[in-house]
């Protein structure tokens, strides 16, 4: 993992005398040990696990937000979309003058009785 030549001397010394402590321990405190780090290991894996049900719920959460906001969003079925209605009317050649005024001509075929 480490390269020790890239290392600190202090840790470079540090870790010589964890190592040198560790020949050290008779029998019985080496099997302790790795019975305590069998357990940690364990452990560590229990919580990573427990962990990633907690996050689901959210995530679902955040999913059905995520949809029912894109769905808002939308426009109505039976209505086209602004933005195709745009491109159709600048690409029929109508007179694009009319289009500055286009307030007044809403304006005046809302405001006009029915001739009908």
């Amino acid at each position: 993992m480490n390269d020790p030549e890239h290392d600190d001397p202090l840790l470079r010394r540090a870790r010589h005398e964890l190592r040198a402590s560790e020949r050290d321990l008779d029998e019985l405190t080496l099997a302790r040990l790795g019975r305590a780090r069998a357990r940690a290991i364990e452990a560590a894996a229990r919580g990573k696990r427990y962990r990633w049900w907690r996050t689901a719920p959210l995530a679902a959460a955040a999913a059905l937000a995520l949809a029912l906001g894109l769905a808002w969003l939308q426009p109505p079925p039976d209505s086209p979309a602004p933005l195709l209605e745009d491109l159709r009317l600048l690409s029929s050649g109508a007179d694009l003058e009319m289009l500055e005024d286009l307030d007044f001509y809403l304006w005046l075929e809302y405001a006009q009785p029915d001739r009908g």
